[in-house]
């Protein structure tokens, strides 16, 4: 695919034209959609948005940021089409990573920067007290006890 370069204009302005281009990028990436794919992409992302668009990905960032847009009723249409991509991003991830369409190393790495992780917990502190050593028994004790069960 080329770039013309009106696709690069600088300062687009945000849109409820912006937002439909933005749904038509991540609606390509539901499970149940028939149409023409749009992009190459195998996965939604922030980056592949905004290539669709025509912005930088820095301005997809700050389009999340409320003062930027005052009382403009298309930002919470925004704020819902990237909450919906970040949730299709990693919905594909962990289906596909646990059918292993995707690499699972990849997918390690992609899901650990969404706060996954695969760490094990060792507990050494014992909380349920089954590694609570035995008491010392003072060996004058046992002698005492063992020959009281003798006689």
């Amino acid at each position: 695919m080329t770039y013309k370069k009106r696709h690069w204009a600088p300062g687009k302005k945000f849109s409820a034209e912006m937002v439909e281009k933005c749904y038509d990028y991540i609606n390509q990436f539901h499970p149940q959609y028939e149409g023409e794919k749009l992009t190459e992409e195998v996965v939604p992302t922030v980056a592949g948005m905004a290539v669709y668009i025509g912005v930088s990905r820095r301005t997809i960032t700050n389009w999340k940021n409320p003062d930027k847009f005052g009382d403009d009723e298309n930002f919470n249409d925004f704020q819902n089409v990237y909450d919906l991509l970040k949730g299709i991003y990693e919905t594909n991830l962990v289906n596909k990573g646990l059918t292993a369409e995707y690499q699972p190393m990849i997918v390690k790495v992609l899901l650990a920067q969404l706060g996954y992780s695969d760490s094990t917990k060792i507990d050494n502190t014992s909380s349920d007290g089954s590694m609570t050593p035995a008491p010392v028994v003072d060996k004058e004790v046992v002698s005492a006890l063992i020959d009281k069960l003798i006689d």
